[in-house]
């Protein structure tokens, strides 16, 4: 059995500041690593470890002691401890420990990657890869849940009435279908942009496809405890479990919170990229005033309309029934692109932009 030693209590979600350190034998065959990791899922059974630690690399004249490598380790070379399982809110049925290298041994084979300084990287491809994995998971178990609520609804009455007659009823159980629905949607179309391509960049909608299961799911839950009244509240029914580890998807593969900005700053980078030849002319008028004035002229005129006119044209593409909301959902990519530009117009020098990004690629892991 393997684990993923990622997370330190004082780094959190800032994966630059993990405080784990592999120093170089004199011989330089061997790595001796001293660190604490936490929140280690089968911590206490795992015999491989994956452990990210902060080495000293090479740099020019000098030695940089910032690079995170990844490094797998194996439980028989020594120094290796686990505390008893945490008593956790949710998912306790994992195995969740400290797991603590005390000076343990690696041989310089072991550096995951081949060379020493690729661990930032790897962590990322590993939580970029399984973020989109949580869609499918949340929407099996809605799926489940969902159809045990409508068959309680059908059987149960209350007030002479079947509960499925109650609106407050149908609003919650079309709640729960349209959610499970889009949480299904998300994964299939990243997974099979996943599949499409050779090397997909599929980070951003990973990171929204998270973010959106992880939040639907726990309304979603909420609502199906709601229908099943105070049998949900019991502990010997299956609802205030599911409950407890849907609060476990905040946290899991980095925060929700962390991860927005994430695909705000993601989203900022391709568009400053994109740009840079437009916000270099506006941020010298003088010299290209009829192109100032042109663009000026068509932002305001476009943002003083209520309706800003479609090119897109998202509703020839739907059901009628559903024109009007793809022709919302175009007015608001539309809104979002002046955004953009305009934060983009306050914030010309494009590699502060790149800078900021850099940053937050540091603290977007957990």
């Amino acid at each position: 059995m393997a684990a993923f030693c990622l997370t330190e209590v004082s780094g959190g979600s800032d994966l630059a500041s993990i405080e784990s350190r592999a120093t170089l034998s004199s011989d330089r065959q061997t790595y001796h690593l001293t660190g604490e990791k936490t929140w280690v899922i089968t911590g206490g059974q795992a015999e491989i470890f994956v452990v990210f630690a902060k080495v000293k690399v090479p740099y020019g004249d000098e030695e940089d002691e910032s690079k995170v490598t990844a490094f797998i380790v194996q439980r028989g070379f020594g120094g290796v401890t686990n505390s008893p399982s945490h008593d956790t809110l949710g998912i306790r049925g994992a195995e969740v420990c400290t797991v603590k290298f005390d000076n343990t041994p690696i041989p310089v084979d072991h550096v995951l990657g081949g060379e020493p300084g690729n661990g930032f990287q790897i962590a990322m491809d590993v939580l970029e890869a399984d973020r989109h994995l949580m869609g499918s998971s949340c929407a099996g178990i809605l799926k489940t849940l969902l159809s045990e609520a409508v068959d309680h609804v059908i059987s149960r009455s209350q007030f002479k009435q079947k509960l499925h007659e109650f609106g407050l009823i149908q609003e919650k159980l079309t709640r729960i279908a349209a959610t499970t629905y889009a949480i299904e949607s998300m994964a299939y179309l990243t997974a099979g942009t996943i599949d499409h391509f050779q090397e997909p960049d599929c980070a951003l909608e990973s990171a929204a496809v998270k973010i959106f299961s992880s939040e639907g799911f726990w309304t979603c839950i909420n609502d199906i405890m709601q229908i099943f009244g105070g049998q949900s509240f019991m502990k010997d029914q299956k609802y205030e479990r599911f409950l407890r580890d849907g609060y476990y998807n905040f946290l899991n593969q980095g925060t929700n919170e962390i991860l927005r900005l994430y695909i705000a700053l993601m989203g900022l980078q391709h568009a400053a990229k994109d740009m840079k030849d437009t916000l270099r002319q506006l941020k010298d008028p003088f010299n290209n005033f009829k192109f100032y004035w042109e663009t000026t002229k068509n932002r305001v005129l476009d943002r003083k309309s209520k309706k800003p006119k479609l090119k897109m044209l998202l509703a020839d593409d739907v059901h009628p029934t559903l024109s009007f909301i793809a022709s919302d959902l175009e007015r608001a990519v539309i809104k979002l692109e002046w955004v953009v530009q305009d934060t983009l117009s306050i914030h010309q020098n494009v590699s502060t932009v790149h800078a900021i990004w850099r940053h937050l690629q540091q603290v977007h892991a957990i």
